[in-house]
C-alpha cells in the first residue's frame, strides 16, 4: 500500500469516527454514577429510564402483541405478531403447561406471556415487572381481556412469591 493510500485510509477512519476518542454520549442517555454500580434505587431508576418512556413507543416495533425479545418465524409467518404468538405458544409448550398450573413469570414485561398462557392453556399466572408503565399497561390488558380472577400483575424490585408442585417459571427471556 503506498503512503497515499495509507493516508486516504486513515482519513476515512478518523472521518467515520473508527479512529479517535469515543463519540460523547446523546444528553438523553443516563450519565455514569459513582457509588454502587446496583441498588434498589439506581436500578429503579435505571429500569424507569429504559422502559417508562411510553408504551406507544414500543407499539411501534413490538406490535400489537408487546412481546419482548424475539420471535418465531414458522412457516407461513408473516407478520410480527404472528411471529410473537408462536414464541408465546413455543414456549408454553416447552414448559408443558396443563390447566391448573400456576405460571410464575419474572420480568413479564406488558403481560404477554401472562394473557397467552392463560387462555390458551387454562394456567394461573402472577407476573413481575420492575416497570409501573408496563404494569399498569398489562393490568388493562388483562381487565379487558377479562382474566382477572387468573393473572396477576406485580410491581415489585424483588420477587417472592415460590413456586412449588404444579408451578412452572417463565425466564426473563420470555417477556
Amino acid at each position: 500500500m503506498t503512503a497515499k493510500a495509507v493516508a486516504r485510509t486513515a482519513v476515512t477512519f478518523v472521518r467515520l469516527g473508527a479512529l479517535g476518542l469515543p463519540p460523547s454520549p446523546p444528553s438523553v442517555e443516563m450519565r455514569r454514577k459513582r457509588g454502587r454500580k446496583h441498588s434498589k434505587s439506581r436500578d429503579s431508576a435505571s429500569v424507569s429510564h429504559h422502559y417508562d418512556v411510553g408504551n406507544d413507543f414500543y407499539r411501534l416495533f413490538l406490535g400489537s402483541s408487546m412481546a419482548y425479545s424475539c420471535g418465531y418465524w414458522e412457516g407461513g409467518t408473516e407478520s410480527v405478531d404472528d411471529a410473537q404468538r408462536a414464541k408465546l405458544d413455543y414456549v408454553c409448550r416447552k414448559l408443558d403447561l396443563r390447566p391448573g398450573m400456576r405460571l410464575l413469570h419474572v420480568g413479564c414485561g406488558w403481560g404477554s406471556m401472562a394473557l397467552h398462557a392463560a387462555e390458551k392453556y387454562g394456567v394461573t399466572v402472577v407476573g413481575v415487572s420492575l416497570s409501573r408503565e408496563q404494569v399498569d399497561y398489562a393490568h388493562a390488558r388483562v381487565a379487558d381481556a377479562g382474566f382477572s380472577d387468573r393473572i396477576e400483575i406485580r410491581w415489585s424490585g424483588s420477587c417472592s412469591s415460590t413456586c412449588g408442585p404444579g408451578s412452572c417459571l417463565a425466564p426473563p427471556e420470555c417477556r
